[in-house]
């Protein structure tokens, strides 16, 4: 019967995927769902009902979009600027903010953002949300200390030129252990996380931890153990969008 059972289950899967297929997803999330396959072989079922359920969220949350549902993202975040390096450059390339939403690049630390900074002051928004600390590690040589000095310091010229600003500071994502292997610099994310966390409350600023969001979902990452797939992108819009209200 568990055998019948799964069999289903991967036929559910096939037909969800080829309705992915059929839209316009990228060749990239279509060969991670094909990988999915492969490991439902030997899964038990309740990773396969969660593997299904999964599926067709991500799916539904597609349908909306495309369909100019509930999920707008670019009227929700409107009066909004994301700041920060490759991972919030996402939320452009993904086609989910408008490029005036997002000051963002790769290879961006609090040290290289001078531009960045103008830029945003020039926006003048209502909210800023903060998306830095990854390449910071490397570059800061896990000096936590330096990371801090270098973020008061960005802040401190924003909220000079926007006292009314409301700002809000994301956490590092959590780095999956082979990326840890192999640049062991990233073993102080928790580290800069904590005090990311603890500046935020000494200097009144929305602190935001996703790594719910990784958890929960089971959201998977690319090759390099550090960037999430597309999937954990519409979730994470969703809890900053919470700090809007």
């Amino acid at each position: 019967m568990r055998g019948r059972t799964e069999t289903i289950a991967i036929s559910v899967l096939l037909f969800l995927l080829s309705a992915c297929s059929s839209s316009d997803v990228k060749q990239q999330e279509i060969d991670q769902n094909i990988a999915l396959l492969k490991e439902i072989e030997e899964a038990d079922m309740s990773s396969v009902s969660n593997t299904v359920a999964g599926v067709q969220e991500a799916l539904a949350r597609k349908r909306k979009k495309a369909e100019g549902g509930t999920l707008n993202y670019r009227e929700i975040f409107r009066n909004t600027v994301v700041m920060g390096d490759s991972i919030a450059a996402g939320l452009v390339e993904y086609n989910l903010l408008n490029p005036i939403q997002v000051v963002a690049d790769r290879g961006k630390n609090l040290a290289t953002i001078g531009d960045d900074i103008q830029t945003v002051i020039r926006l003048a928004p209502t909210d800023i949300f903060f998306s830095y600390g990854m390449n910071d590690l490397g570059y800061c040589n896990g000096d936590v200390n330096l990371f801090i000095e270098r973020y008061e310091d960005v802040i401190g010229q924003i909220r000079e030129a926007l006292p009314h600003v409301r700002l809000h500071i994301n956490a590092i994502l959590p780095i999956q252990q082979h990326a840890i292997d192999a640049n062991p610099v990233y073993a102080s994310y928790p580290e800069f996380n904590a005090a990311m966390k603890s500046m935020c409350e000494r200097m009144d600023i929305d602190f935001i931890d996703n790594s719910s969001i990784i958890k929960t979902y089971d959201i998977p990452y690319n090759y390099d153990g550090v960037h999430p797939v597309f999937d954990f992108f519409p979730y994470w819009l969703d809890h900053m969008a919470e700090r809007l209200k």
